[in-house]
């Protein structure tokens, strides 16, 4: 059988982690609920008419930094757009 005092320690313990875990909640929630909504227009980038090399199609600057829509033009024709934000390609 366990001693009173082993049953305190884990008593103990579920209270840290069940504190803990109502913490990490509140904070996932506070975090969702702290969004701005921005509007980016995106033009078809084969109806445009661009020289040979990267472009910035579309932008819009945010708390966060700069997201960006970039097309590379070759021979006339844009590729499908890229989002970059703040420099950095996104997947």
């Amino acid at each position: 059988m366990r001693s009173h005092t082993q049953t305190k320690r884990s008593m103990t313990l579920v209270r840290v982690v069940v504190a803990f875990s109502c913490l990490t909640i509140v904070a996932a929630v506070s975090a969702i609920t702290d969004c701005n909504v921005f509007k980016l227009s995106v033009p078809d980038p084969q109806t445009l008419k661009l020289k040979d090399g990267e472009h910035v199609i579309a932008a819009a600057d945010t708390e966060h930094g700069k997201f960006e829509a970039r097309v590379t033009a070759k021979s006339g024709v844009a590729s499908v757009f890229h989002r970059w934000k703040t420099s950095k390609r996104l997947s």
